[in-house]
């Protein structure tokens, strides 16, 4: 009576190990039909806990399976033969390991981790892990910053490893800082031209392709924090580029006449890289702009240029300066054949009234004004041209 009740107790566990054994083969085998039904390249084998396969009239306990790999259960022959169609055995770790990989692409790509939130990775590109075909990357990056994903330190740990950005609002504040800090000290100034993007030249290579002109111009028009706008005030920012760009000029002009006496700028002139000149300056075509002043100056910048000597007509204002260089000229050199940069010397025998004049320039400028020239211009140009048969005369690349 004993054995009885022993019988059917062993009958039923060898039951439930057939019955194990069978529903491990059916896993088996969708898995290898699903596997030669793919087309390489092949994902990994990532079957849902309660797997529905057309062959199977219920879903297959793939969760059983997966508990009984994790308690070191399930049959070795299984186990291998599953692993080399790239069974996915924890989908948990495997989902975090296929981001994190994403996102190491994507950083490789684009040299950071500030995934947009629509960014979906493309279908068919081999630079992404297959497994990572079609994944909202974007979505992903949104929900770890809102808090929507879980995560373990360890996590938190590969995600700073990758340089993840948490606020991206700050982190772009941040590096345009640096980047306006880096054009100030190679430029003297942060007037960054409107078109200007950081080049791949630049010692810290997280700011290039940066597009630090359209930042620039956008402090202008946007309201900043009380933090930020310290911090741009600290780097000598320009709210008013018209004003700051008229004043820069009339220091340049002002500068321009202690140095030479008079304001009487050739037209090639470029304000030299070198002192006395303030490195702001340094670069500025302060000839063509003198030429455009004369000739398209508004009512409200001339009384600015008046206040300074500004030459408004260097021949009709200076002509009798003109004349006598011309006749000293002559007397020192016995022709009137003036070189284009030549300039008057400050000392005898020249008039101490023709100082630094540009005579050449006043010369050239003679020649291609003729049709405003009085009767008495029109005769000295007469008599200039008139030594110039020989062809001696140099170019003519220095107009007032």
């Amino acid at each position: 009576m004993h054995m009885r009740r022993r019988w059917p107790i062993a009958l039923a566990a060898t039951r439930r190990g057939l019955a194990s054994i069978a529903f491990v083969d059916e896993i088996l085998t969708a898995a290898k039909a699903l596997h030669s039904d793919t087309t390489p390249p092949r994902p990994r084998l990532n079957p849902p806990n309660a797997w529905r396969v057309p062959t199977s009239p219920r879903p297959l306990d793939v969760a059983r399976l997966r508990r009984m790999y994790a308690s070191g259960q399930a049959p070795y022959e299984t186990v291998a033969a599953l692993d080399a169609l790239g069974f996915v055995w924890d989908p948990i770790a495997f989902k975090w390991s296929t981001r994190l990989a994403a996102l190491s692409v994507y950083q490789r790509i684009h040299g950071d981790v500030l995934v947009p939130r629509g960014f979906v990775i493309p279908v068919g590109d081999m630079q992404w892990p297959r497994d990572a075909w079609n994944l909202k990357l974007g979505v992903f990056v949104h929900n770890v910053r809102s808090g929507r994903a879980v995560l373990s330190p360890k996590q938190l740990e590969q995600l700073e490893h990758l340089g993840f950005v948490w606020d991206p609002v700050e982190h772009h504040w941040i590096m345009h800082i640096a980047a306006l800090k880096a054009y100030k000290a190679l430029h003297g100034d942060v007037c960054v031209p409107q078109r200007f993007i950081v080049p791949p030249d630049w010692a810290d290579t997280r700011l290039h392709g940066l597009r630090l002109g359209r930042f620039v111009n956008s402090l202008r028009t946007r309201r900043l924090s009380e933090s930020q706008a310290a911090t741009v005030a600290a780097l000598g920012f320009v709210y008013n580029m018209p004003e700051y760009n008229w004043e820069r000029k009339l220091l340049a002009l002002r500068l321009y006449k202690e140095i030479h006496g008079d304001l009487l700028v050739p037209k090639s002139f470029v304000v030299p890289q070198a002192a006395p000149w303030p490195a702001s300056l340094w670069g500025l075509p302060l000839g063509p702009i003198v030429r455009s002043l004369r000739n398209s100056a508004r009512d409200d910048t001339r009384a600015d240029l008046d206040a300074i000597g500004f030459v408004w007509d260097p021949l009709g204002d200076n002509w009798d300066m003109i004349v006598l260089a011309l006749k000293t000229y002559e007397q020192v050199f016995g022709h009137l054949r003036v070189a284009t940069n030549f300039v008057v010397p400050s000392n005898d025998p020249w008039p101490p009234a023709t100082w630094r004049l540009h005579l050449g320039s006043a010369v050239t400028q003679l020649r291609h004004r003729v049709d405003d020239m009085s009767t008495e211009q029109m005769d000295l140009l007469g008599l200039i041209i008139a030594l110039d048969v020989d062809g001696d005369t140099p170019d003519d690349d220095e107009l007032l």
